[in-house]
């Protein structure tokens, strides 16, 4: 779901669990002949293997492997974006996930179906020890920031809670016509979700804080007990 369009002047890095699909199904019809797609869409996944192959990238590179491929110069000259979630949302996202997915790639779809609830998992150490498939565990300023300080590499940071007003807002300013901006962008790849709330205690969530301390702090998230959407998760039993 990596894209580099040279049409309009951009670069979309993908943070797994964070609207990838959805976002793609958009940019992917603004891409021409002259684009890069990678993964999202089926002409993207059926040529991410010779991508990754030849030059290393895949549609889960993140900021700093597009920029050290692409180098400084171009970089620069695109306008570079990336969509963040909340840290605790996008967790529970891939424990849904995991534990539906049934594929080779999925290492850890047995320990998933054991865990009994969300809440199990997290106080497991498998989401802290483990990359998880395509390093899905993995904070996500990895995807969109240095590697040893604080600093965003990429030059837009959407919030899949604004994507509608985030998305359009960027595209508006890249210069794409209005006619090409959807008023909203289609919710794909979404798990199943039930309707049972699942509560996680203090202990839990200081967990997650501790291992997700640069989202909250660099994406403005937070787990505090006025942050309903940090204190209660709806996740498939």
């Amino acid at each position: 779901m990596a894209i580099i369009n040279t049409t309009f002047g951009f670069v979309f890095v993908h943070v797994p669990k964070s609207a990838g699909t959805s976002v793609t199904s958009v940019l992917s019809g603004l891409c021409t002949i002259l684009d890069i797609e990678i993964g999202g869409s089926s002409f993207g996944e059926a040529v991410q293997s010779a991508y990754l192959r030849r030059h290393g990238i895949s549609k889960h590179s993140s900021a700093r492997e597009l920029r050290t491929v692409l180098g400084e110069q171009l970089w620069l000259k695109y306008v570079s974006f990336g969509v963040v979630r909340h840290p605790l949302d996008r967790l529970a996202s891939a424990y849904r996930f995991l534990r539906q997915w049934n594929s080779p790639q999925n290492r850890l779809l047995g320990q998933m179906i054991a865990f009994q609830s969300f809440a199990d998992f997290v106080a497991s150490d498998v989401w802290i020890e483990a990359e998880g498939p395509d390093r899905i565990f993995r904070p996500q300023a990895f995807w969109l920031a240095d590697a040893h300080k604080d600093e965003i590499l990429v030059d837009r940071v959407l919030h899949t809670e604004t994507l509608n007003t985030d998305l359009q807002r960027l595209l508006l300013d890249l210069g794409i016509p209005r006619a090409k901006v959807p008023i909203d962008v289609p919710q794909l790849n979404s798990t199943r979700k039930t309707d049972q709330p699942v509560q996680l205690s203090g202990d839990l969530l200081e967990r997650v804080r501790t291992r997700y301390a640069r989202d909250l702090r660099m994406f403005g998230y937070s787990l505090e007990s006025d942050d309903k959407a940090a204190r209660t998760e709806t996740v498939t039993a």
